[in-house]
């Protein structure tokens, strides 16, 4: 399970909820999490439901990025459910190392595309 949310061109966060398995990566539900994505409990019960939904022994491993709201949310996740792993998103990892060393906007401004 993919857990992904991102800001479009109106400023509305939207969270989406994907599926990736050997053969295809599903879109199950997305939402406007604007008023949301900062909330750890939320997004955890977001989770959970979802979970509950598409039945827990299916889910081998969550990936979320790794701002500590998702942090917070998948470690309250685990209190409750213990059957699956976390993996931080390493795209979002290396976008956040390029910018904390300032590469980030060079490597935009030259055309490169992540």
């Amino acid at each position: 399970m993919m857990f992904d949310a991102y800001t479009n061109r109106m400023h509305r966060i939207l969270a989406n909820l994907l599926i990736n398995c050997p053969r295809c990566t599903i879109l199950i539900k997305s939402m406007d999490a604007s008023a949301h994505v900062k909330d750890p409990t939320l997004i955890s019960k977001f989770m959970d439901v979802f979970l509950q939904e598409i039945d827990l022994h299916n889910v081998v491993k969550i990936i979320t990025n790794n701002a500590v709201n998702y942090v917070i949310s998948i470690r309250m996740l685990m209190e409750t459910q213990r059957s699956f792993f976390w993996t931080p998103c390493t795209a979002h990892h290396i976008d956040l190392s390029f910018d904390a060393r300032g590469y980030g906007e060079k490597f935009l401004h030259q055309g490169g595309h992540w």
